[in-house]
């Protein structure tokens, strides 16, 4: 389902590290996010969506792809984690 939901991104240690994205498209196993930040695969994504900040998921990157359009943008597939 496309969606394009403002969402915030949270990794490292602590969550000390925050990017705001827009969720492209979504599905029950995961979702790819337009965004910027240091991702790479393998990583581990809390994901907390606009709205719900109380339903936080995490999520581990699985593929990254640099956006077209943007100079700095990527695009990212996140998949829940079990």
């Amino acid at each position: 389902m496309r969606v394009g939901m403002p969402v915030r991104l949270r990794l490292g240690m602590l969550d000390s590290v925050e990017e705001k994205g827009a969720i492209v498209d979504i599905s029950e196993r995961g979702m790819s996010v337009h965004c910027h930040g240091p991702f790479r695969v393998g990583m581990k994504v809390r994901v907390i969506l606009e709205g719900a900040s109380d339903d936080v998921k995490v999520y581990h990157v699985v593929w990254v792809r640099k956006a077209e359009s943007s100079g700095q943008a990527l695009y990212i597939g996140l998949e829940l984690k079990p």
